[in-house]
């Protein structure tokens, strides 16, 4: 079976929202014409703020070391010693790419924070309960 994905918009560029709409009409039906084959997956379209995500530039990125080491030559796996390799234990290719998007871009937002805190939380309960 196929994986639905979300097509995202960001509200930056969806600013008025009838010229967003016309924009993303445009957008599906250039790609529904030219790839036809690769965007029947795409289930719905979603709009984001990116002043809901902390934009961390590459120098900080680079010394939080969140996915890769500052000292990558002397690691002999490129990953080991960040963040990511710490806590990426999901199972699935599509987990792993929002536990990253999740972490380049924090989200800003009180409730969203919240319902992620929730999630661990539920994780942690899980995993407690199994051992």
């Amino acid at each position: 079976m196929s994986e639905l994905t979300t097509l995202e918009i960001s509200d930056d560029l969806v600013q008025n929202f009838s010229d967003g709409l016309i924009s993303l009409s445009l957008i599906v039906q250039y790609v529904t014409k030219n790839q036809p084959l690769h965007f029947h997956h795409v289930s719905k379209v979603i709009s984001y703020r990116t002043v809901d995500f902390m934009i961390i530039d590459e120098n900080s990125r680079n010394n939080l070391e969140l996915f890769s080491p500052l000292r990558s030559n002397q690691v002999s796996n490129q990953n080991k010693g960040t963040l990511i390799n710490i806590i990426d234990h999901t199972q699935t290719a599509k987990g792993g790419r929002l536990i990253r998007q999740w972490l380049a871009y924090p989200s800003k937002n009180y409730s969203e924070i919240q319902r992620r805190l929730s999630l661990v939380e539920e994780l942690l309960h899980f995993e407690r309960i199994q051992e």
